[in-house]
């Protein structure tokens, strides 16, 4: 499994099965997890016991003898994407004595789609935003090659390193959409003399190809059109209320998954309204309301969320139009509720820290 950055949810498959393998039972059965830094925990659903986040413990209790639990939908959050590879360990441990150690652990690799140092995976040819130019020419039969960049050649990069003697490099995406070209030279030297023996070898690096993080949703749902995990992520952000009482606007992440949410009588309308859409097409300043469709009537405080691949446009409305802003790779991550009746107000946090207010008049 891949994430691309910060904010990625990654939910560890297979789901985690502990057996207790034995005819007789066994108790005090826990499974202990590793979670490196980087990592966050997000929620889980087990058939049996609780998973506590802040011992990393999933404590099952008594098992009978054959008997198997599950833990499903294990969610964890990335917040440090620059110390990806992440591995995460567990480790079921009981009272009864264990006669096979080596199937008591398992472990998820979660690696990233970017690569050193933006995040810390291996280089691969054209896949991320390093690489070496060196594999694709031949080195000189005498004296040292060198791979020399023409800086003035980059198009829709911002060079991050070059290293003429291996022809290694790093560059960052201007576009994550475009690809990245550039051309470079290559010399021989030996001695004092130089050899130039291809002064403009054109090289592309493919566009890349990672998820986005802003691809979330905005939804209006009964607790029966959600999933066990999402409920308990709501749980978890509200553990004072019984989540199924409500009606919930939640934000879901690109894989469909609730990542937060807040609490409405489903009796009762809001008079503002927050919405969404996505687009496939680039975001271009001269043209930036093409595809864009607007709610009509808006109300003062309508917030409407439009996502383009390469940045995230939210416009809000004064009761009579919308203003547009422009961000890029701008996200919401987290609804949340403030105030009290008749002026609740929702709260919509991006990703940059920016929080969006609407007045639910509720």
């Amino acid at each position: 499994m891949k994430v691309s950055q910060n904010n990625d949810i990654v939910q560890l498959t297979p789901n985690l099965f502990v057996t207790n393998e034995r005819s007789y039972q066994d108790t005090n059965v826990k499974v202990n997890f590793q979670i490196p830094v980087g990592l966050q925990y997000v929620s889980s659903s087990p058939d049996k016991g609780t998973y506590n986040a802040t011992t990393k413990r999933w404590t099952i209790g008594t098992m009978a003898g054959k008997e198997v639990s599950s833990l499903k939908a294990f969610r964890l959050r990335v917040v440090n994407i620059s110390l990806a590879p992440f591995t995460v360990i567990a480790t079921v441990v009981g009272d009864a004595t264990d006669p096979n150690l080596l199937n008591n652990s398992f472990t998820w690799l979660i690696q990233a789609d970017t690569c050193a140092p933006a995040a810390g995976t291996s280089a691969g040819i054209s896949s991320c935003l390093c690489g070496t130019v060196s594999k694709e020419t031949t080195v000189c039969s005498k004296g040292v090659t060198e791979w020399r960049l023409n800086a003035l050649s980059v198009v829709n990069g911002t060079l991050k390193s070059w290293d003429i003697t291996t022809g290694d490099y790093s560059f960052e995406y201007i576009d994550p959409t475009k690809n990245i070209t550039f051309t470079y030279g290559l010399y021989c030297i030996q001695g004092v003399d130089e050899y130039i023996i291809a002064g403009a070898v054109n090289y592309t690096i493919r566009k890349s190809f990672i998820k986005s993080s802003i691809d979330h949703t905005i939804s209006n749902l009964t607790t029966t059109q959600m999933t066990l995990g999402d409920r308990a992520v709501l749980q978890l952000q509200y553990p004072d209320i019984d989540v199924t009482e409500y009606c919930w606007n939640v934000i879901k992440n690109e894989d469909g998954f609730v990542t937060s949410g807040v609490p409405l009588e489903c009796e009762k309308e809001t008079c503002t309204k927050t919405t969404y859409q996505n687009i496939n097409i680039a975001y271009v300043s001269t043209t930036p309301q093409v595809g864009v469709v607007f709610p009509i009537s808006p109300t003062t405080g309508d917030i409407h969320i439009v996502t383009f691949p390469n940045g995230t446009m939210y416009l809000t409305s004064n009761g009579i139009n919308w203003t547009r802003v422009f961000h890029t790779d701008v996200a919401p991550t987290e609804i949340f509720l403030t105030g009290a009746s008749p002026n609740k107000v929702l709260n919509l946090r991006l990703n940059n820290g920016v929080i969006l207010t609407t007045n639910l008049g509720i």
